[in-house]
């Protein structure tokens, strides 16, 4: 459908990738059904991008087990099934599909409500945090940071300890990746000393990094470093500004400090 070589045609392009999805080729299975889904050429059909992503799914193509979890999830030209959307993740997740192993550990973590699939398992959950997180998904690396830095349960009872130094780990690598809540885990550590040596100064430059991203509780701490001078000159504007900035995004303390600072 590029036009590498002829006149470019969606139309005939999309039905030679069709010929050959019927005769089997599991690339042209996907991609036909990615092509119903978005409706690409005005030919959305949810029932035949379904029946494509499992034919797809069928020969072993991971993007099509994370397209039919989506899928079954949310009952998009099926009808929603759970538990047929947890099955599609596994057999992604299994084969290394970070989407799907994300996707998986976030279902350990919380549970499914409702239509029960999954009862929370921190020990599985961590299990795929890791997996996706050591891929370079940032999202999972904070998670497995947090998972880390507080301990957590195991379905037998017994209690794996808080880890700071990994939690510190995997934060700087979600950090380098300019992921906000990340970088205000980040700036913390270097607040509190946790898992690393205390230095205001790099805390004061996550929380700026993390509140430029627009993180509220990072605006919050850097509004209190401005009005206070800590580890930074003070500065009343800066300090207003900052609080405003949370204030406007629901931090009540920060409308608090806004009203003192005017008395």
């Amino acid at each position: 459908m590029i036009g590498n070589g002829v006149s470019m045609d969606q139309t005939e392009g999309r039905r030679y990738l069709k010929i050959a999805a019927d005769n089997g080729y599991a690339v042209a299975q996907f991609n036909v059904a990615i092509s119903y889904r978005d409706g690409k050429g005005g030919f959305e059909d949810p029932k035949e991008a379904v029946r494509y992503f499992l034919l797809a799914s069928d020969q072993g193509c991971i993007d099509s087990h994370y397209s039919l979890s989506e899928c079954y999830g949310t009952g998009y030209g099926v009808e929603k099934n759970l538990r047929e959307a947890v099955r599609f993740l596994k057999m992604g997740a299994l084969q290394g599909n970070v989407a799907s192993q994300y996707s998986l550990a976030m279902c350990y973590a919380q549970g499914e409500t409702g239509e029960s699939v999954e009862v929370p398992n921190n020990e599985e959950a961590v299990k795929y945090f890791k997996l996706a997180a050591d891929q370079g998904e940032k999202e999972a690396q904070v998670q497995l940071a947090v998972y880390y830095q507080h301990g957590y349960h195991l379905q037998n009872g017994d209690r794996v300890p808080s880890d700071q130094l990994k939690a510190v780990e995997y934060f700087r690598r979600a950090a380098k990746q300019d992921l906000a809540s990340a970088q205000y885990g980040l700036a913390l550590c270097y607040e509190t000393g946790i898992g690393v040596v205390a230095n205001q100064t790099e805390a004061i430059r996550y929380h700026r990094l993390a509140a430029e991203q627009g993180h509220p509780n990072a605006q919050y701490s850097l509004a209190l470093c401005f009005e206070n001078g800590k580890g930074i000159v003070a500065d009343q504007k800066e300090a207003i500004r900052y609080y405003q900035l949370a204030a406007g995004q629901g931090i009540i303390n920060a409308q608090n400090q806004i009203k003192g600072l005017a008395l």
